[in-house]
């Protein structure tokens, strides 16, 4: 363990199948640290979690929601959570609403304030499906059709200042 703490590395306890079978929640575990602490992926453990992604559909959807949360408020860039998300093929799973990354995605997400609700809502094509799905509290689910219909009714960059005054509000 200290070694890989050293070169920065995430590595499954033995066989890496077996651990993410015992709980799949291990998966999205290891996309939350190495997004929090800017760890790579040792290379088994990642291939691993790739061949056993289907079984993230087992879980319970508070705790995909509770990962997804603590990785959004930890990653040291939200960018990485999400690239991980993507690749790993959990958003395709639980965050099927996800839109193809989008030019300056990245950059905009780093930037962002780290709410939860927000940056799913940035990243969705339908933010209230995905919080439904999550089984988010109501009001964040209203959260989310306000944000969508802000979304749609200033699509572009030059209303981002009266867009941020009404988050704010």
């Amino acid at each position: 363990g200290e070694a890989d703490l050293a070169r920065k590395l995430i590595r499954a306890v033995g066989d890496p199948n077996w651990r993410f079978q015992e709980d799949y929640l291990r998966i999205l575990r290891a996309l939350r640290f190495s997004a929090r602490f800017d760890f790579r992926i040792h290379g088994p453990t990642r291939e691993a979690a790739h061949a056993n992604v289907q079984g993230l559909a087992q879980l319970s959807a508070e705790r995909v929601r509770d990962e997804w949360f603590k990785g959004i408020a930890t990653a040291r860039r939200v960018s990485k959570l999400v690239r991980l998300w993507r690749e790993i093929g959990a958003a395709r799973i639980w965050l099927p609403e996800l839109r193809k990354e989008a030019s300056g995605e990245r950059a905009t997400l780093d930037t962002l304030p780290r709410d939860p609700v927000l940056i799913s809502c940035f990243l969705a094509s339908d933010p209230p499906s995905l919080l439904t799905r999550l089984k988010c509290a109501n009001k964040d689910i209203e959260r989310g059709r306000a944000i969508r219909e802000w979304r749609d009714r200033f699509p572009d960059s030059k209303h981002v200042p009266q867009v941020r005054r009404w988050l704010s509000d």
